[in-house]
């Protein structure tokens, strides 16, 4: 969860792309879902060559984030998920490197 307009996020996409190429062809797959305009997020992801699905929502993706365990609205929001669909890590606020590669690796 994140948005074109909060700094941490910006940091987080380069690191989220190179991750994502990275373990492609592992089965690994990020969303990016934006809380934001979409507009914004189209040239956003244009301009960083963003390699992976992003959606846009307003309140509902809030909600969503809200039911994942971000009781406090904070972004970015790092929800992972193993290959049944449950929910194996989050992380409110910027995830770096070192924690995002061990928690995926976990999942491999």
């Amino acid at each position: 969860f994140w948005a074109t307009w909060c700094p941490p996020c910006r940091e987080e996409m380069p690191l989220f792309t190179e991750i994502q190429e990275k373990y492609d062809a592992q089965g690994v797959q990020f969303i990016g879902i934006a809380i934001d305009d979409p507009e914004l997020v189209q040239d956003f992801s244009s301009v960083y060559a963003i390699n992976f699905p992003i959606l846009t929502g307003g309140m509902e993706a809030i909600k969503l984030a809200n039911d994942l365990g971000n009781r406090f609205d904070s972004l970015p929001f790092t929800a992972i998920f193993d290959r049944q669909g449950n929910g194996r890590y989050i992380q409110a606020g910027e995830i770096d490197r070192k924690t995002l590669e061990r928690e995926l690796q976990s999942l491999l």
